[in-house]
């Protein structure tokens, strides 16, 4: 008996007893099915001990009932040893404070309390269930040791506190704690004399609801595996905080109202536990709301995080193999930051009526075989960041809005980004660093400018525009790169590629009203290819390498172009249909061929060629006519003209 009597005289002093002056000292010692009832009206103290050191003291029943008015308060003890025990107690009044006792399988415990309650109670073995109701200012402890063991405590009024721990001296199995508290201030956390859910085993299920505001989560613990932990809050600037370490477990979260926050970590190491497999699904509406999520050393984790309001925050930390997160915001004023590091993982998010936060929005993947897929529709000022690190990546940004920027940067091998943009005063730009990589890039709008960098051998690229005002730069360095361009049913548009190295290939071609391309090469077995029809057209291309050739078309008003190439085996083509053209060619190696064909009014051809093999070709077949020809070297001029 000291045990219980150094916990009630910590009790007494946390609640503030005076004796009181009806007490009730009840020890029953018989073989089993003991009963022991109090009634009990005042200041009130109840000790019963239904205690038998041998295997057949089961079956006690322990009730015990107590009221007191304004000023007085009840005490309650029960101790019971055995198996199929069962206890309950009625409390009403203030400071009320209750301690239990249990050893054994299938002890039951149920404790209804209303004014100033502390509860706090003990159960050792299998099949136990604790039942708590309290109504007031309540303090709710549960302990609970063994296999399938049940506790629920539900709290309502202000500044509640709640704790289950399910461990002990041993693992915890298919065990399950739950906490409800509705009013305002509660906790749920871990510490005394705020704690939280402790579970540590296998199959276990941790559960708490809270309603009101400032409801505070500090900690739910689950170490094992296929642990499941379930939260709801509803109401303002409530937190939850979480902890899980094994395989297969699972953390679900549904907060509702303003300023509410979430931090959870599933990882490895803690207690000898391994992490995979593990999943965390939050869900968040209101304003300025906060996600943090982080696995570490975690295989074939999952995260689903999903935000509507403003001010949001979703913050995501993955360490580990074949992880995915998916990420929905919708509102305004949002931030993202999103790191995953190792192989195969897949990270996602969508946001609407986007606008961008006083932070990032940055998604960061380190390994291989990794995909990152971005969208924001209906967005206003907003913008994001991916950077892959690694081969055999792929990036994927869509964006529907005004505004808005996005960067995308791979370094490594075989890596694939694609980009899409609606919307107007956009920019994205595109950086990719390796072997063997590849970029398509849509846009459709108007005042769109972005560009596009390719370091590395085998580097694709590929862009097409729709709207007005556009630009576009792309740069390849390397090996085998190929570009295209297009733009139709716009003007003002004009794009800019530039080609440093070996087997280049770029090809604009243009529909629309004041466009103005150029494009340049120095490298080796470069062609070029110019497309126009309509509107204030321009150039120029420039080749500077080994076997270049340059083709331009053009078919409308105000036309003009320029090829200027030097190097071995060059051979540049222009064809210009409609109104003012001029077409410009000079080139200054061996083995050149120009060829110059003008249909319409206002031509002007100028030809300069410097070196051996050259040939020219000029036809002009209507109005205004000029030529300008200087050639050195070899030889063949055809030259028609009506």
């Amino acid at each position: 008996m000291s045990r219980i009597f150094s916990l009630v005289t910590a009790i007494l002093l946390f609640s503030g007893f005076a004796l009181g002056q009806q007490i009730n000292d009840i020890t029953q010692t018989g073989p089993g099915e003991n009963d022991a009832q109090v009634s009990q009206d005042g200041d009130n103290e109840s000790y019963i001990d239904q205690e038998n050191p041998n295997p057949s003291g089961d079956k006690n029943r322990a009730k015990v009932n107590q009221e007191s008015d304004g000023g007085e308060s009840n005490l309650s003890v029960i101790e019971q040893f055995g198996e199929d025990n069962r206890a309950e107690v009625r409390q009403e009044g203030d400071n009320e404070s209750l301690i239990f006792f249990q050893g054994g399988e299938d002890n039951r415990i149920e404790v209804r309390q209303e004014g100033a309650n502390l509860f706090d109670t003990e159960q050792f073995g299998a099949g136990n269930r604790i039942e708590v109701r309290q109504e007031g200012v309540n303090f709710g402890f549960v302990l609970q040791a063994g296999f399938d063991n049940r506790a629920e405590i539900r709290q309502e009024g202000e500044d509640n506190f709640g704790r289950i721990r399910q461990a002990e001296d041993g693992p915890v199995e298919d065990s399950n704690a739950k906490i409800t508290q509705e009013g305002v201030g509660n906790s749920v956390g871990f510490g005394a004399p705020i704690s939280g859910i402790v579970q540590v085993g296998e199959g276990n299920t941790g559960e708490v609801r809270q309603e009101g505001e400032a409801n505070f989560i500090l900690l739910m613990q689950q170490f094992g595996e296929e642990n499941h932990a379930k939260v709801t809050q509803e109401g303002g600037f409530n937190s939850f905080n979480s902890l899980q370490s094994g395989f297969e477990n699972r953390i679900e979260v549904n907060q509702d109202g303003e300023g509410n926050n979430v931090s959870a970590l599933q990882g490895s190491g803690v207690f000898g536990f391994d992490v995979s497999d593990a999943q965390i699904k939050i869900r968040q509406n209101g304003v300025a709301n906060a996600a943090a999520v982080e696995m570490v050393e975690n295989e074939g984790g999952r995260v689903e995080v999903t935000q509507d309001g403003a001010g949001l925050l979703g913050d995501v930390f993955q360490v580990g193999a074949d992880n995915q997160v998916k990420l929905n915001q919708v509102g305004e004023d949002m931030e993202t930051l999103i790191f995953q590091d190792g192989p195969d993982n897949h990270a996602e998010v969508r946001q609407e009526n986007t606008t961008r936060g006083g932070g990032p929005e940055i998604l960061e993947q380190f390994g291989e075989g990794n995909r990152a897929e971005v969208t924001q529709k209906d967005g206003e000022d907003a913008g994001f960041d991916i950077e892959q690190d690694g081969d055999d990546n792929y990036a994927k940004l869509n964006i529907e809005g005004d505004f808005t920027g996005a960067d995308i940067e791979q370094v490594g091998n075989e890596n694939h980004a694609d980009v899409n943009v609606e919307g107007s005063f956009a920019g994205p730009g595109i950086s990719q660093e390796g072997v063997d990589n590849r970029v398509e890039v849509r846009y459709e709008g108007e005042d769109i400018g972005g560009g596009i960098e390719q370091d590395g051998e085998g580097n694709r690229a590929k862009v097409r525009q729709e709207g007005e005002d556009m630009g576009h730069n792309l740069f390849q360095l390397g090996d085998g790169n190929n570009a295209e361009a297009n733009q139709q049913d716009g003007f003002d548009g004009g794009f800019g590629l530039g080609q440093v190295g070996n087997e280049n290939h770029a090809k604009i071609t243009t529909e629309g009203e004041f466009s103005g391309d150029g494009i340049f090469q120095g490298g080796d077995d470069n062609w070029a290819e110019v497309r126009h029809e309509g509107g204030d057209q321009g150039g120029p291309v420039i080749q500077l390498g080994d076997e270049n050739r340059a083709e331009v078309h053009q078919h409308g008003e105000f036309n003009y172009f320029e090829v200027h190439q030097e190097g071995n085996e060059n051979r540049a083509e222009i064809n210009q249909d409609g109104d003012d053209n001029e077409a410009v060619a000079f080139q200054d190696g061996s083995d050149n061929y120009i060829k110059i064909v003008q249909d319409g009014n206002g031509n002007i051809s100028r030809l300069t060629q410097l070196g051996d093999g050259n040939s020219y070709v000029n036809i002009q077949d209507g109005n205004g006519h000029f030529n300008d020809v200087t050639q050195t070297g070899g030889g063949s001029v055809v030259l028609i003209q009506d």
